[in-house]
């Protein structure tokens, strides 16, 4: 690119990233060189809720789940057969005719001798419904569980069923759970009906205990009957029944050497901090410690001297208390900091149980230890938080966290407590196996210990977090290899990123957009980057966040209510700004905060009235736009203010009444301000010629444009550590990279381009949208940044004062030149220059707006080539020309992922078409809903016909079943009915799945890998969808599942995958498709979802079945290849090979 430099912006979120590089020789010249967006599957489900791994992991646990179901009960078969008990032949003839009613057989097998075959199904039915068992329930030799519920965690809605099914079993008086059943839960049918489903408002849970006792009730009188019943035979009956595997065992063989499972211990990451160490565990003393000095970083504290922080003898009786009782919260830390005359204050934002929730180990313990008539005190030792020695409650911490099961962790505690005066204390080692603890932290025993020392030295754990960041980067700097292009690996050194699909791909993807980047323009100069809000949060953190949205605009809606109250006009009158100062006048208590004087609202309301929203620090110092540096002045007082603070420039007695103010209103329960602007009040000077003074300084604008969320500190590491940047001459440690918080872009956005295309409202119509905001990012540089607030200032102060350049006006320009001269190097002619712009704020490219505009049409190519010409002239010097822009969709052609919907679909013929058939809460049925009754019960259709074809209007059986005062829809004969069977769309995408010769289910809409284009004989353009289930991988090739083509098939065209760009043109060569593949609509009628050009949503599509078909290469960065010729069909196997 000869002299030029380029610089790039990145808008990350969560499956796109736009980028942007601009590009420059000098500061007069600097352009868009090229953008774009990039699209790709983000690997979530559900609006966030879960991800596809997670889905993923579930499905397996159910087929582990059902294949050691299967393998318990083929175990029973083979060993009926064993013992000479059963044949082979005879117990295939058993399976052919199910027992109609296995509870009265349970039942009668108590009492009396039942053929082999019928035990053998009292054992499968068992062993097919053993029963619920909480994972941390004790095992039966001796162990009670009783007590240790409290510590359980499943849900209250599983253990109150559970328990409310034992009281009732206990009082019955019955002998085991199927003569409970039998006498209590038969329906009008005579038939058991226990099933928890969906309509039953009562949950009822059997304990496996109670199925185990009942087989071994029934085996021991059958074993009167039968002399190959022995006990030592009856022992290996209800082993192969009941047994489970041991959690630390893992699935598959444990004494097969070639399996992947090594042990959950060997996952553990490593910390960030000291790499060569494992993270610690969660469930100990030293991570319940460090969590409440991560939760107590949170507040802000503030002395009875007016000073800042968490002194050190305060902090550390916190965590003296904390150990000692075994608990803390709110309240508790309140009471030790009001002893060392030191207030703790909160956002309204923050969750008051935090502290509280931070204590996860020690106080289910105290409770646990005061049971067993433990002292706590000789647990915790002489130092609870000894790493060379750690306690023995730190110890237990540890058996807890590494073995799972009860037997497991009570063999380990015994060799624990050897030796202790808790040798011999059963209970509270029972108490401790059945107790539910898991997970591991962040970070290692070591950075931990690390953090409690700083904290009980008066540092706040934000503040200790960041200067070892800083540390470690200052060390390792000159060591770090950097790289032209950034390989992949470097993902996986991050345990957090690699285990997060979600996080990964899109880092991933930025990842490679970076490097195709520097593949075309060398090493750039800097980047800018954004990451999306809701990118590594999860689905509770977004609703929570969106729930914060919710309420701040409740809020401003009660505003403008009483704005349109109190002005006398429509809501919609109401102007953004009128809200603003409306809620300054809320905060303030309806007074100027600098004078004390009650404010008149009416005229606070009038933009050209005599009050003003003042910045409380000067915008150009520490770029915040927030609240939290605005208030609501009287005209006079922001003029004598100028560009000070306010107590630098109040007199003594101006001073004192101001504090009283101010400390009166952030000293209120509910304080409407945050601790931030609380400072910004107090700060007394802004001389920066003091370093402690432009550290502060620095530290607020840094805050202010930064995003500091952890997930942006990566993605900025990633890059500021390991891609190796154009050289500027300011050393290894320099900057190169900058985290911009999301409102920083939306602010410029609106300033810098047009308000009636990309600057107005944001548009999610176009994937373009990506792209403008990286654009945006890539010319926020901090100079540029300042230079643009400082132009917004100046314009103020222009209009204020009739577009005259008064004093004040002069006075702010100089200053603005001086700071601009000595942080920035810039000359005073060229900041002038910038800062007298008095119809538009200036931007690293000089006439962005104008360039955004040319650059962003993707309709009309003739319109952008003539714009193009007239904008740039000669293009020639242009590494890519530019062209209409295209968004870059990444293609899915891996063979991976679900062949259908989990749920299964029912499918009948009706009139020789199948048609899927539905279940349907009868509550909804209506009755346009009767002719698609599927059923054979005529009492059933009757009823309905009555019902909804009667004389009164009936709307649905939910209406007639009100007005009747009933809440369970029941037949004339008495039956009960929840659900009825209705027929649905006919059906043709679905697949017989055969388990067994008298066993099947039906896949319905079976998922495509991808289409085949092909021509039949006739000439004619045809399409035939290529489902999962019609392929077979071998020798990691994918062969077609068929023995003969479709019929006319002629010749291949191509394959259309998810993300391909396709053009299409009809018989006369009009081209009426430019977009990419996305999904099937209908296969039967060749229709298909594609997105055209940038759009976002999808559109139907049929292809034509005369013309032709292209398609076409589309690199990372949208850039249109050549034609991808057709490739070689995929080869068939006979279907049944």
């Amino acid at each position: 690119m000869g002299e030029r430099k380029f610089r790039i912006g990145l808008d990350i979120g969560i499956g796109s990233v736009g980028w942007a590089v601009i590009s420059y020789t000098n500061r007069e010249d600097a352009r868009i060189e090229d953008f774009g967006s990039r699209i790709f599957v983000s690997g979530e489900l559900n609006d966030g809720r879960a991800r596809t791994s997670q889905e993923r992991r579930a499905f397996r646990g159910v087929r582990r789940l059902e294949r050691r179901r299967k393998w318990r009960k083929e175990r029973l078969k083979e060993y009926f057969i064993k013992l000479g008990l059963l044949t082979r032949r005879e117990i295939e003839e058993m399976g052919k005719t199910p027992c109609q009613d296995i509870f009265s057989l349970k039942v009668r097998a108590l009492e009396e001798k039942v053929r082999p075959t019928e035990l053998l199904q009292i054992l499968l039915h068992s062993a097919n419904h053993r029963g619920y068992r909480d994972f941390y329930e004790a095992d039966s030799d001796g162990f009670s569980d009783a007590d240790s519920l409290e510590d359980e965690k499943e849900t209250r809605v599983n253990k109150k069923a559970a328990q409310d099914f034992d009281r009732d079993f206990a009082a019955s008086g019955c002998r085991t759970i199927s003569e409970y059943l039998w006498k209590n839960c038969r329906n009008a049918a005579g038939q058991v009906d226990f099933r928890n489903r969906q309509h039953r408002a009562d949950l009822r849970l059997i304990r496996r205990c109670h199925v185990e006792d009942e087989t071994k009730k029934i085996l021991a009188q059958q074993g009167r009957f039968y002399q190959e019943l022995s006990a030592s035979v009856r022992e290996i009956i209800l082993s192969i029944i009941f047994a489970q595997r041991f959690f630390e065992d893992g699935p598959g063989n444990k004494n097969d050497p070639t399996r992947r499972y090594t042990g959950f211990l060997d996952k553990l990451g490593m910390c960030p901090f000291y790499p060569t160490e494992r993270r610690g565990f969660r469930n100990t003393v030293l991570a319940d410690i460090y969590a409440v000095t991560n939760a107590l970083s949170q507040y802000r504290y503030q002395g009875k001297d007016g000073s800042s922080g968490l002194p050190s003898p305060a902090a550390r009786e916190i965590v003296e208390t904390t150990l000692r009782d075994g608990n803390m919260n709110l309240t508790m830390a309140k009471a030790i900091l009001k002893k060392h005359q030191v207030y703790l204050f909160k956002s309204a934002y923050l969750d008051e149980t935090a502290l509280r929730k931070a204590i996860k180990f020690l106080r289910p313990m105290k409770r646990i230890a005061e049971k067993a008539g433990i002292a706590w005190t000789s647990l915790l030792g002489d130092d609870p938080l000894s790493m060379e020695d750690p306690p023995l409650l730190h110890q237990i911490g540890e058996v807890l966290a590494k073995y799972k099961t009860p037997r497991y962790r009570d063999d380990e505690l015994k060799k624990l407590f050897t030796g202790t005066t808790i040798e011999g204390n059963r209970g509270f080692r029972e108490d401790l196996a059945g107790t539910s603890f898991s997970g591991a932290s962040a970070c290692s025993y070591h950075y931990m210990h690390d953090a409690i020392e700083a904290f009980m030295a008066g540092e706040i754990y934000g503040d200790f977090q960041a200067r070892r960041i800083k540390e470690e980067n200052e060390i390792s700097a000159p060591q770090r290899e950097r790289y032209a292009q950034l390989p992949a690996r470097l993902l996986e050194k991050d345990e957090d990123i690699r285990d997060n699909p979600v996080v990964y791909r899109a880092i991933n993807e930025a990842r490679r957009v970076v490097n195709a980047i520097v593949r075309l323009y060398g090493a750039p100069e800097y980047i800018n980057v954004e990451v999306g809000r809701d990118l590594g949060r999860s689905f509770a953190d977004r609703e929570r966040w969106k729930k914060q949205n919710d309420d701040n605009q409740k809020k401003r809606d009660k505003a403008v209510e009483a704005i349109a109250g109190h002005l006398h006009c429509a809501a919609d009158k109401v102007k953004p700004i009128q809200v603003e100062r409306y809620r300054l006048y809320q905060e303030q208590d309806g007074k100027c905060l600098y004078s004390g004087e009650a404010i008149d609202l009416k005229d606070a309301l009038d933009p050209n009235g005599a009050y003003e929203i003042d910045h409380i620090i000067p915008y150009s110092l520490i770029l915040d736009n927030t609240l939290n540096n605005k208030v609501l002045v009287k005209w006079r007082e922001n003029q004598r203010k100028g560009q000070c603070t306010p107590l630098m420039y109040m007199a003594e007695s101006q001073k004192a009444a101001f504090l009283e103010r101010v400390n009166g209103i952030f000293n209120k329960k509910s304080s409407p301000w945050s601790k931030r602007k609380y400072d910004y009040l107090l700060q007394d000077t802004l001389d920066t010629t003091e370093p402690e003074v432009r550290q502060l300084i620095d530290v607020w604008k840094s805050r202010n444009i930064n995003d500091m969320r952890y997930i942006t500190k990566y993605v900025f590491n990633l890059f500021q550590r390991y891609l190796h940047f154009a050289e500027d001459g300011k050393g290894e440690n320099a900057i190169h990279v900058y985290a911009i918080r999301g409102a920083i872009t939306a602010k410029f956005r609106k300033t810098w381009l047009n308000p009636k295309t990309w600057g107005g409202k944001k548009e999610r119509k176009s994937n373009l949208h990506h792209a403008v905001d990286a654009v945006v990012l890539a010319n926020l540089t901090p100079a540029y940044i300042e230079i643009a607030s400082d132009n917004m200032r100046l314009q103020q102060i222009f209009r204020r004062y009739h577009k005259k350049e008064s004093a004040e006006y002069l006075d702010y320009m100089k200053q603005s030149v001086q700071k601009m001269e000595t942080y920035y190097g810039f000359s005073e002619e060229y900041t002038r220059s910038l800062l007298r712009y008095h119809d538009r704020v200036p931007s690293f490219v000089r006439r962005l707006r104008e360039e955004v505009d040319i650059r962003f049409n993707d309709e009309d190519a003739e319109r952008f080539a003539i714009q193009m010409k007239e904008f740039y002239g000669d293009s020639a010097d242009f590494i890519v020309p530019p062209h209409l822009p295209l968004t870059s969709h990444k293609a899915e052609r891996r063979y991976r992922g679900a062949i259908a919907p989990a749920n299964p679909i029912k499918v009948r013929e009706i009139d020789g078409v199948p048609h899927k058939i539905s279940r349907q809460s009868i509550f909804a049925i209506r009755k346009k809903d009767l002719n698609t009754l599927y059923s054979h019960d005529r009492l059933l259709k009757d009823t309905l016909h009555r019902i909804l074809n009667g004389e009164k209007e009936i709307s649905s059986i939910k209406q007639y079943l009100k007005e009747q005062g009933r809440t369970v829809f029941t037949l004339p004969n008495g039956t009960v009915v929840h659900k009825v069977s209705v027929v649905k769309e006919a059906v043709s995408n679905f697949h017989k799945k055969q388990i067994s010769a008298e066993n099947y289910t039906i896949l319905g809409k079976l998922k495509y890998y991808c289409v085949e284009i092909y021509q039949d004989i006739k000439g004619t353009n045809r399409c035939r969808g290529i489902r999962y289930i019609d392929l077979v991988k071998r020798d990691k090739k994918l062969y077609l599942k068929e023995k003969e083509p479709p019929t006319g098939y002629q010749r291949h065209i191509m394959y259309l995958f998810a993300g391909d760009y396709i053009e299409a043109f009809d018989k006369d060569g009009v081209c009426y498709l430019r977009g990419t593949y996305r999904s099937v609509d209908t296969i039967q009628k060749q229709c298909f979802n594609f997105k055209c050009g940038n759009a976002v949503d999808p559109i139907r599509i049929a292809v034509k079945t005369k013309g032709v078909i292209k398609k076409y290469s589309v690199d990372l960065l949208g850039h249109k290849g050549g034609e991808i010729k057709c490739s070689v069909p995929l080869s068939s196997i006979p279907a049944n090979d």
